[in-house]
């Protein structure tokens, strides 16, 4: 088939449609055989122009499809983590009497920071309040698994921009004397909004946007007394954005506070 040069013809761009005809019109004739689904619905002659545009929208919904599941995969972690936090102590109590006094398989407590945020973006700096809690699941020392939430969220968010995240994941701790230092990788949600009327890039203005974090760390537990820790913690850590060249940043997170460790023990209780 001729035609003008800046056109291109459907079995041109995608020279398996005919075969794609052919496996449909097999399909009709034979519902009960199951045909991989191939992208052919259009007919006629595409522009260059118009072939990747509709590649480009491809993409975005590959794209799109593989957040979504994650955010499905998120959630799911999550409402497992609230789970063991729910039914962790009134397990623990029913634990046979010939556990030892000073062990507890499962350890819950919760922490609170404050965090100064080098946002990642231009000069941008935010001083956030994290909160969260942590739930041992293994009672094995000197170490321990650990699976954490957090969230953080801005009180001071200076000129440029203001980040809040919620995420979640699996921590390992080593345990030497008092101190117990940790890695961690968490992933979750994260959410921007760009101050001063919104951020300009190019020809666009963004007000705001939302991302998957990906937030890998180390910090330090101080124990004090058997229930309260100091806490630092210093994660650093991934967010995708649509206002700068390379489509990411990589915010720099500091927090220190205190931590409060729960104990359902009555054994132990007792024996204080």
């Amino acid at each position: 088939m001729c035609g003008p040069a800046s056109l291109v013809t459907t079995t041109d761009v995608f020279p398996d449609c005919r075969e794609e005809q052919s496996n449909r019109l097999h399909l009709r004739l034979h519902p009960e055989v199951h045909m991989p689904e191939r992208i052919c619905d259009f007919k006629g002659s595409l522009t260059i122009a118009d072939y990747r545009e509709r590649n480009a929208v491809r993409s975005f919904t590959c794209r799109s499809r593989m957040i979504g599941r994650l955010e499905l995969l998120i959630s799911r972690m999550l409402s497992n983590a609230v789970l063991l936090i729910a039914v962790g102590a009134p397990l623990y109590k029913c634990s046979p009497q010939s556990i030892p006094v000073a062990t507890q398989q499962v350890q819950l407590s919760a922490f609170s920071t404050a965090t100064p945020i080098s946002t990642g973006l231009g000069h941008g700096n935010n001083l956030t309040v994290t909160a969260g809690a942590d739930i041992g699941l293994v009672g094995l020392r000197p170490i321990r698994s650990i699976m954490e939430i957090r969230g953080t969220y801005p009180i001071a968010s200076g000129n440029v921009d203001k980040q809040k995240s919620f995420v979640a994941g699996p921590v390992i701790e080593y345990t030497v004397g008092r101190f117990r230092p940790y890695g961690d990788f968490l992933i979750g949600k994260g959410a921007i909004n760009y101050l001063r009327g919104g951020y300009i890039f190019g020809t666009e203005k963004y007000i705001s946007s939302s991302t998957v974090v990906y937030s890998p760390g180390v910090g330090l537990d101080y124990s004090i007394t058997h229930h309260f820790a100091l806490k630092a913690d210093l994660q650093y850590q991934h967010w995708d954005v649509p206002v700068v060249a390379s489509g990411r940043i990589n915010p720099i997170v500091v927090s220190l506070g205190g931590k409060y460790m729960f104990d359902f023990n009555p054994h132990h209780n007792r024996s204080r």
